[in-house]
């Protein structure tokens, strides 16, 4: 029996009878609670009121795959099946409900979205406290947690502070906290919390959201062989849509998620303007700490992980998200002056002195008030203040010798330094 990597806290009694009665049903040949992609679509049109119109077909192909996934890899407990049904229904529900307010607001796509700063680390390479800490500038508008959580309708700047939606967004994580009370030392969240546009892809069902939220492997492989132009033309209609309440940027858009290191190409497409922000790290920690952050969120629906299957994984799909990255800044080195590049370590030691250079680079003023609330911020929420999140390459059975030299190009061109410790045992 392969060692467990993440200790599960005991699940409440009724998830618990739950997932006993799914594996009974499943013992004798029974498959409970199927995931169907037009029954899904069906009930999402009758919660949205009867409505029909999801938008851009394209979605239909990624919703397709991820069922298709859940099924044929038939990991999920009792729990795991009643979430997937819920969280595809309300996105497809919430697809139906903006879809329906663009057509009534056409003058939506007339939004204004200039020199979006997008910050493009691997995961696990200090992105998160990046986000958090720009997100200190109130001339920067960012997604939300709770607004991501329910696009509809666009958030109203009166209201904003006492919109329902900040609640029921409260209450889910809350909910997933008690399932996964590391999760939280892995990555921060809460309702008011900067979030990533992978919430917002995930409209698309092209988001590796989904690879996190229930280990769907055949799908997260499908997804990367994505072009997935048409997904970044959606996210900037999604930040027109989002904007148009009134709440707009008076600088600009902040965006964050770890699949943007591998798709600048496309965001230079559809944001040719676009100012990037990478962080970098030993890219044999990246894999160990990814390992975890992901293990941690799908342990709420799986049970009996094969955790080195876990890390096989991840080692791969690491690899290619780091291999991409270092092609596409090759490719796009002629564009230097949109990018700017930090060590983990750096931003972590100096954040306020890697903000400064960031402000600067990109001709950004940081004022005084900014300052003081970054500062104010990193009191509150450096790492000092967390629950350190410990995690160990070998739990997922990986060997950091045995993988070190498939990262050498990563090191070489961020120049990252070997730090092993080489001192005889």
């Amino acid at each position: 029996m392969i060692a467990t990597a993440i200790e599960a806290p005991p699940r409440p009694l009724p998830i618990r009878a739950l997932n006993l009665g799914y594996r009974a049903a499943r013992r004798v040949g029974a498959h409970p609670m199927p995931l169907r992609k037009y029954a899904l679509m069906d009930r999402a049109s009758r919660e949205a009121g009867g409505l029909t119109d999801f938008g851009d077909p394209r979605f239909e192909e990624g919703l397709g795959r991820l069922i298709e996934s859940l099924e044929s890899e038939d990991r999920l407990n009792g729990i795991g099946r009643v979430i997937a049904s819920s969280h595809i229904t309300n996105l497809l529900r919430r697809r139906l409900l903006f879809t329906e307010h663009l057509r009534l607001h056409p003058e939506i796509r007339d939004e204004v979205i200039e020199k979006p700063v997008f910050l493009i680390g691997a995961p696990r390479t200090g992105t998160t406290i990046t986000h958090h800490l720009l997100s200190q500038d109130d001339r920067f508008r960012y997604p939300l947690t709770w607004e991501c959580d329910e696009l509809h309708p666009p958030l109203d700047p009166a209201t904003m502070q006492t919109d329902p939606r900040i609640e029921r967004s409260q209450k889910l994580i809350d909910r997933s906290l008690s399932l996964a009370p590391d999760l939280d030392a892995a990555h921060p969240i809460g309702a008011w919390e900067a979030q990533e546009c992978a919430l917002l892809h995930a409209y698309a069902f092209h988001s590796e959201t989904f690879h996190v939220m229930f280990n769907c492997q055949g799908y997260d492989r499908w997804l990367t062989e994505q072009d997935r132009t048409w997904v970044y033309q959606e996210q900037r209609l999604l930040l027109q849509y989002m904007q148009s309440g009134g709440l707009r940027p008076r600088e600009s858009w902040l965006l964050k998620t770890p699949p943007h290191m591998n798709n600048i190409d496309k965001i230079l497409a559809v944001f040719p303007d676009a100012r990037m922000v990478t962080t970098y790290r030993e890219p044999t920690e990246v894999v160990a700490s990814s390992c975890k952050l992901s293990g941690t969120v799908f342990a709420m629906v799986e049970d009996d992980i094969d955790w080195h299957d876990h890390g096989r994984y991840m080692r791969w799909r690491t690899s290619a998200m780091l291999r991409r990255n270092v092609e596409l800044r090759q490719q796009f080195a002629d564009r230097a002056d949109q990018f700017i590049d930090f060590p983990m370590t750096r931003m972590v030691r100096e954040p306020l002195e890697c903000v400064a250079e960031i402000y600067a680079h990109f001709g950004i003023e940081l004022t005084a008030r900014t300052r003081r609330k970054m500062t104010e911020f990193m009191g509150r929420r450096g790492l000092s203040s967390r629950k350190p999140n410990v995690y160990n390459a070998a739990d997922y059975g990986l060997d950091v010798d045995e993988i070190w030299p498939d990262y050498q190009y990563y090191r070489d061109f961020y120049g990252i330094e070997d730090t092993r410790d080489r001192s005889p045992r």
